[in-house]
């Protein structure tokens, strides 16, 4: 008995982390539709695995989450950054409620992002900072400061994700082609072993 209770613990300690981790990524790679038409059809500066680990770094693909400082949604948006940006995008019925809308957060997310990207020429280390502890940080940070701790460990845990969602979207792309259709959009057992496969 004592050894079974061993083996399933040994097996609970060592595959516990890859089942939450493949988790994370299935979830966040349910936005990859959205973060087709919101985000690399219209900015040419963000790639899809970019905003993809944004979204795994930032909530987990969680849509209904909060961070300690106000962030909303997948991309983790301040309300007033939202404000600001769904003037910018023309949104004028926006509501920061809308923040947990994942279509709108995705949109919003990017625009800003984009922004970013732009202001601090595509590094990505910046822009990602930026997106992170704010423009000011960025700044202070440039003309010689340091980042907050938080900061620091975000670009490098965003752009090693960057790589795991890069390696996601090729072997999903492959299942697309191989099966003509989008796992995620296959229903019954039939779609549960489609998602499984990826």
């Amino acid at each position: 008995m004592w050894f079974g209770l061993i083996i399933i613990l040994i097996i609970v300690i060592f595959l516990l982390p890859r089942i939450l981790a493949n988790s994370r990524t299935a979830r966040v790679m349910e936005y990859y539709d959205e973060v087709q038409t919101e985000c690399t059809a219209k900015y040419s500066n963000l790639s899809p695995e970019l905003v993809l680990a944004v979204i795994a770094v930032e909530s987990g693909g969680t849509i209904q989450i909060s961070s300690h400082a106000g962030a909303m949604g997948l991309m983790q948006i301040i309300p007033s950054t939202g404000r600001y940006l769904a003037r910018k995008a023309g949104i004028t019925d926006f509501a920061t409620a809308d923040l947990y809308d994942p279509v709108i957060n995705v949109r919003l997310g990017c625009m800003y992002l984009s922004e970013l990207m732009d202001k601090y020429n595509n590094n990505e280390q910046l822009a990602l900072s930026a997106y992170n502890g704010g423009p000011g940080a960025v700044s202070s940070y440039l003309s010689g400061g340091t980042l907050p701790r938080e900061t620091v460990r975000y670009s490098p845990n965003v752009l090693s994700q960057k790589e795991v969602f890069a390696a996601e979207i090729i072997k999903f792309k492959e299942r697309e082609d191989t099966l003509g259709e989008d796992p995620a959009e296959v229903g019954g057992v039939r779609g549960l072993f489609l998602r499984w496969l990826k």
